[in-house]
């Protein structure tokens, strides 16, 4: 026996077997889209904490050669005072110079 059919049925099989796969897309990309969110949401939060951490507690993340502590230094070697720069070869390896290219390999 044949089984053919028609180019209504034909027609309409394409039609529900699109659909399908409709739905099934629009539910992942819902499921996704909420992932992203949630994600974007993290990020803000981390980035809140991050930053109030930074602001409130001393030695959080201190670990920044900049322009202005060079010239703090600078000033306190002028006055006479003890001074933090050149640092020792054993402190050299804890710190970031944000000036420069080289990346160090904890900074991720």
């Amino acid at each position: 026996e044949l089984n053919l059919k028609t180019a209504e049925d034909v027609g309409l099989a394409i039609d529900r077997k699109f659909r399908h796969r409709m739905v099934v897309f629009r539910f992942f990309s819902g499921v996704i889209n909420k992932i992203f969110g949630l994600l974007f949401v993290l990020t803000i939060l981390a980035a809140n904490s991050y930053q109030r951490k930074y602001c409130t507690k001393f030695d959080f993340d201190n670990v920044y050669i900049t322009g202005y502590f060079r010239r703090i230094d600078a000033r306190r070697r002028h006055a006479g005072k003890r001074t933090l720069l050149p640092l020792k070869k054993a402190e050299e390896n804890e710190i970031i110079y944000p000036t420069r290219m080289k990346k160090k390999t904890d900074e991720g």
